[in-house]
């Protein structure tokens, strides 16, 4: 009897014959050998036990498992039934060859086996030719469906030469196109085309090669009045969008008039509410390192700046939004914001390294600030006495993982206020995904509550946030 299994073709694969003695099975394969219990004959086993009374010898052979001298037992034609001790007492009388019977079996099982595969080459043979009758049919079957498509498609044009274009469903899978075409004796030809239906290759069948050419120019000019047509509309939707910021702008800039007379009222300045903020067009929008690039830049960015009076002392805070990155600003005490310069070095602004670009990541030289650095008093606020502020960030990326930017608050920046009312800022800041300078102007007056504390949202920005924000994100 054959064991079987299943080839990579799907027919019946023999892996093993099994045949039986003396109510024993045994099986054999090739590359098994001739097996009981899965173990083979072995000539090297101890076989009489008079011979060895050490008591290594003893237990190095009894580590052998039972099912491995049950078969070299039964190999031997001794009997393989009894507990342990018994299987390893009974071996002792017997021969330290196989039983002829059993070699006579594995004989027997070796022209089993070569019957066996022979019959199955027979079988796969057979299955084989069958798979290339049925291919073949299957193929004959397509080009008479595409000879039928080709006879109605050039009866419809009539006598003159001419040609036709089949986009999709001719070749791959469906084929049939190019025989059929062959066998009515017509021209034809294969194009790529990247186009906006179809398949990827097309081909052109026709009564005459002049016709063809033909056909392909009107592909071609087809192909060119498309794209042009494409082109036009994206020209139209630029100009539209062209037109759409002009016309933003100037309702900017009437805000802005009208919101800069406001914040000049009774001759001070009101630096809150909504600012339109761009970045400076003389710097290269994408600074930082080349494993942090910008994945969007925005025309304009936005800030708003609120303001809390809380016992006798003022905090001037904004929220911010520059593309990739987001977060909140909090504006410093000019005393309590002092850069330390070195004697003898020429003094920089804060967040510029020795040769004056921006830095970012780098610790400035200067105070840390306390917890009171940010409560102001009235002359630190911005006029035309005071335009210019220090300020630090913290903020994180704006994105699916969002990350906190923890050292970010490790430097202080700059913003100076300008123009009537002080209703024009300019500043620096740096990161990651942005470092250089920015500009803007205010298109909004008041009527606007800070979005909660301020304090709440420092904290949550702050090296711990992060913490605990990447032990959550990576464990």
């Amino acid at each position: 009897m054959a064991s079987t299994g299943y080839g990579y073709l799907g027919l019946p694969q023999i892996s093993e014959v099994t045949l039986s003695h003396a109510g024993l099975k045994y099986t054999y394969s090739p590359g098994n050998g001739f097996r009981r219990f899965g173990h083979t004959f072995d000539s090297e086993a101890v076989t009489h036990y008079q011979r060895y009374h050490s008591v290594l010898v003893y237990k190095n052979a009894t580590r052998r498992p039972r099912n491995w001298w049950r078969a070299q037992c039964a190999f031997r034609g001794v009997a393989e039934d009894g507990d342990d001790e018994t299987l390893w007492k009974l071996k002792g009388a017997a021969p330290n060859v196989m039983a002829p019977e059993l070699v006579r079996l594995q004989a027997e099982a070796k022209v089993m086996w070569d019957a066996e595969r022979e019959a199955e080459a027979r079988r796969r043979k057979e299955w084989e030719q069958k798979e290339k009758d049925r291919k073949v049919k299957e193929k004959d079957r397509k080009v008479a469906e595409k000879v039928a498509v080709l006879k109605a498609d050039l009866d419809s044009i009539g006598a003159s030469p001419e040609a036709v274009v089949y986009k999709k469903g001719w070749g791959g899978k469906d084929g049939g196109m190019l025989e059929a075409a062959e066998s009515m004796g017509l021209f034809h030809k294969v194009i790529e085309w990247i186009n906006w239906e179809g398949d990827r290759e097309w081909i052109i069948v026709g009564t005459g090669v002049i016709a063809m050419e033909d056909k392909l120019e009107a592909l071609e000019k087809e192909k060119q009045d498309r794209r042009d047509a494409e082109e036009k509309a994206r020209d139209e939707e630029e100009q539209a969008e062209e037109m759409e910021r002009k016309e933003e702008h100037e309702r900017d800039m009437k805000r802005h008039a009208a919101t800069a007379k406001a914040s000049a009222k009774n001759g001070k300045w009101d630096v809150t509410s909504t600012w339109r903020i761009f970045q400076d067009e003389n710097q290269d929008k994408r600074g930082g390192s080349s494993l942090f690039r910008l994945s969007r830049i925005p025309e304009t960015m936005s800030l708003i700046i609120y303001r809390a009076a809380d016992k006798g002392s003022t905090q001037l805070y904004g929220e911010f939004d520059f593309g990739d990155i987001a977060g909140w600003m909090r504006f410093e005490a000019q005393d309590k914001a002092t850069y330390i310069a070195q004697t003898g070095q020429k003094r920089k602004h804060l967040g510029e390294d020795d040769d004056g670009r921006l830095a970012y990541g780098a610790r400035g030289n200067y105070n840390k600030p306390s917890q009171g650095d940010f409560s102001l008093s009235a002359t630190d606020l911005p006029s035309p006495k005071n335009p210019s502020m220090r300020y630090r960030w913290r903020g994180r990326e704006v994105g699916e993982e969002g990350v906190i930017q923890s050292t970010a608050d490790q430097q202080q920046f700059w913003v100076s206020f300008s123009g009537q009312g002080g209703a024009k800022i300019s500043g620096t800041f740096a990161s990651s995904y942005f470092t250089g300078s920015f500009n803007g102007f205010k298109v909004a007056m008041g009527g606007l509550s800070s979005p909660g504390d301020i304090e709440t949202h420092w904290r949550d920005l702050d090296e711990a946030a992060y913490e605990r924000e990447w032990t959550g994100r990576w464990g």
